[in-house]
């Protein structure tokens, strides 16, 4: 009886030995992922800034918007002549018109010598709404230059005036492409710019600043 008592006992005592580690490691399991844990989310919080400071790094800077034109504060004022030699002061041609379209183009320039029929009958338009058209041609610094200008504006029947090429206008006119057309005031006061051969464009751009300038 005794013995059989003993085997019960340690039977006993098995059964509540397994069960108690099973709920040890129910209990402990717990705890080590939520230190798993932790640790994962300190090294995460250590690792975002220096991630951060990468991506900032390697991003590239923003590029400062360029203006149409540059030019003192006296606007898109320059002196050179016309074709012939001729002294010219723009100022003196801006005066002269509640708004002037300054068509900056080369001889080189397939687009710009395409458009100037349409230019020579866009400057009798603009005449009668008090708008002048001017033409700067920027290759023209050499006699070899000037003729072939002479003899593309005599084929398109251009009666505007048009002026050569002087010292600093890159500086002035800040060219992005060929033809660029700047729409100033009395004073030189860049209104507006339109890139590219679109007599359109010029059109539509020259009726929106009148109505802005009355």
């Amino acid at each position: 009886m005794k013995r059989i008592v003993c085997i019960l006992l340690a039977g006993l005592l098995l059964t509540c030995a397994g069960c108690g580690g099973k709920e040890n490691q129910k209990t402990e399991a717990p705890a080590e992922t939520a230190a798993a844990d932790t640790a994962e989310q300190e090294k995460q919080a250590a690792e975002q800034p220096a991630a951060q400071a990468t991506e900032q790094a390697a991003a590239p800077a923003a590029e400062p918007a360029k203006p149409a034109a540059s030019g003192d504060a006296e606007g898109l004022q320059f002196e050179t002549t016309d074709l012939d030699g001729n002294p010219v002061n723009s100022a003196d041609l801006y005066a002269q018109h509640k708004i002037t379209m300054v068509n900056v183009w080369g001889t080189w320039c397939g687009p710009c010598v395409g458009e100037m029929p349409e230019l020579a009958v866009m400057a009798e338009e603009f005449a009668e709404k008090d708008v002048g058209l001017i033409a700067v041609c920027t290759d023209a610094m050499d006699a070899a230059t000037i003729e072939d200008a002479k003899e593309i504006l005599a084929d398109a029947g251009v009666g505007f005036p048009v002026l050569a090429g002087f010292k600093g206008q890159d500086e002035l006119f800040q060219m992005f492409a060929y033809p660029t057309s700047f729409f100033v005031d009395r004073e030189g006061h860049v209104l507006g710019s339109v890139i590219g051969a679109d007599p359109q464009q010029y059109r539509d751009t020259v009726e929106q600043l009148l109505k802005e300038v009355e």
